[in-house]
């Protein structure tokens, strides 16, 4: 999986105003850029369309900025890439042979790809910008664990 520069750049910018004290928002579209190495511009396209989407909210004028609509932990990292490139691409293997048997090695390397998928799309539904920004670590769970563990694997 490849993000796109658009959903890079997304999460940088909310990441700095999630983790941005109270006191210094709204943060202005400048500082955000110049913080996070983003090309102005390109940033303040992906800011209109986050605030579209109701991610963040604009404060106009001189003191004006952007600061986050919804609570950082209430937006998640799958939600954002979803909203910038589609649908998540996973790790999964192509084949159009629809005669093939379950069994055949690389049907099983498909159905561990696609469980690897799963867990990926799952892992970034349930990270928040709020788990990002705070340090905590990431927790996942293999969901057929002990099918690999007792050798019933690929």
């Amino acid at each position: 999986m490849k993000l796109s520069r658009k959903s890079d750049y997304a999460l940088r910018a909310l990441l700095h105003l999630a983790a941005a004290p109270r006191e210094t928002l709204p943060v202005p579209v400048r500082e955000l850029a110049e913080q996070n190495g983003i090309p102005r511009k390109f940033l303040e396209a992906i800011m209109r369309e986050l605030r579209e989407k109701g991610i963040v909210h604009s404060v106009a004028g001189k003191k004006g900025g952007y600061r986050l609509r919804r609570r950082a932990d209430d937006i998640t990292i799958g939600s954002i890439l979803r909203f910038f490139d589609g649908h998540l691409e996973s790790f999964e293997a192509e084949f159009d042979d629809k005669k093939a048997s379950p069994d055949e090695p690389r049907m099983l390397v498909q159905r561990v790809l696609r469980d690897i998928g799963r867990e990926v799309d799952d892992l970034m539904d349930n990270t928040t910008l709020h788990t990002l920004i705070s340090g905590a670590p990431l927790r996942y769970e293999i969901t057929n664990r002990e099918t690999f563990l007792d050798g019933g694997g690929i």
